[in-house]
């Protein structure tokens, strides 16, 4: 039974004068005709996954990763907008805080009196 084809496992495993990161997508050359990971590879993929397979599963991959940086340029976008949201709620509290305390002191000095 085949192992399961990753992407750490496709990088780690192809040369890298045969991959290349472009516009955000990862692209695998071919070498005489024959891929990377066909040609005398350790864990025997020679016949177990074919090209068009390899690509379908790099695709999905590459989606996945487009997609996660989606997200997290959205949440990092969230994240800026909360941090503004209690850095004017700490000074929203501060303020009355000192209205407060002012108040007490208003009180204390006419208990005086």
């Amino acid at each position: 039974m085949p192992r399961p084809l990753t992407a750490d496992y496709v990088l780690q495993n192809t040369p890298k004068e045969h991959t290349k990161l472009t516009s955000g997508s990862l692209k695998l050359s071919l070498n005489n005709g024959f891929h990377p990971l066909y040609s005398e590879h350790p864990a025997g993929l020679r016949g177990d996954v074919d090209l068009t397979t390899l690509e379908k599963r790099i695709d999905e991959l590459i989606a996945l990763c487009d997609e996660l940086e989606r997200k997290h340029v959205n949440m990092d976008a969230e994240q800026e907008k909360w941090l503004q949201e209690r850095t004017r709620l700490l000074e929203k509290n501060e303020l009355a805080k000192s209205k407060i305390e002012a108040m007490i002191m208003r009180l204390k000095s006419l208990e005086q009196d």
